[in-house]
């Protein structure tokens, strides 16, 4: 883990926290004529200001996964095994989903991720 303001500026970056503070803190931080690429889901608000993209000429990219993507990426994640746990706030099965939501959205989710076992 490194500190954002100790990171060398660079011209690309991307998020997968969805963290608004990280994400501000990208964008500051790149070069000019530089892309941040978003591909985490946060909740709350983004205090970003436009001018700054602007005056840097950079862009501001959302990303998504789709089709066979999320199959090569789960290899990855399998391999990566216990890096990953600190990561997890919580695992839940299926059916506690909503009341899950519902605390992300006000704010008070532990962690970066929830896990939701699909199985029994």
């Amino acid at each position: 883990v490194a500190r954002l303001d100790a990171l060398p500026a660079a011209r690309h970056a991307m998020d997968a926290t969805g963290a608004p503070g990280v994400i501000r803190a990208l964008a500051e931080g790149l070069r000019p004529g530089g892309a941040l690429g978003l591909v985490g889901i946060g909740h709350g608000g983004l205090d970003l200001d436009p001018v700054l993209l602007v005056e840097k000429e950079m862009a501001l990219i959302g990303c998504h996964a789709f089709g066979t993507e999320l199959e090569r990426i789960g290899a990855v994640i399998a391999g990566l095994g216990a890096a990953l746990d600190p990561l997890i706030g919580e695992e839940i099965p299926l059916s506690e989903v909503p009341a899950a939501y519902a605390r992300h959205l006000s704010g008070e989710a532990a962690g970066v991720k929830t896990l939701i076992r699909c199985s029994s």
